[in-house]
């Protein structure tokens, strides 16, 4: 699609979040031991905000993403290094 896409001057790209912190993750997570697996399965340890999934959106429609595009970008505070 950002092939396609970027002769209109338009740029395409993912934002891929693991786990953020909001009510249904809340909900989803059946015990005090589950938010702990969860946040191990990061190196920063915690959940994400959905702040900071903002924040990447925000930064991405700005033109100081000018020359990002075909990107998938993830928020995962290291999950996929693991």
């Amino acid at each position: 699609m950002a092939l396609e896409m970027g002769r209109a001057g338009i740029r395409v790209n993912a934002v891929c979040p693991a786990f953020v912190d909001t009510l249904i993750i809340k909900e989803m997570v059946p015990s005090p031991e589950a938010v702990q697996f969860l946040y191990s399965r990061n190196c920063i340890r915690r959940l994400i905000k959905p702040d900071e999934v903002a924040d990447l959106v925000l930064f991405l429609l700005s033109d100081k993403a000018a020359m990002i595009t075909g990107e998938n970008v993830f928020v995962d505070g290291g999950l996929t290094t693991s």
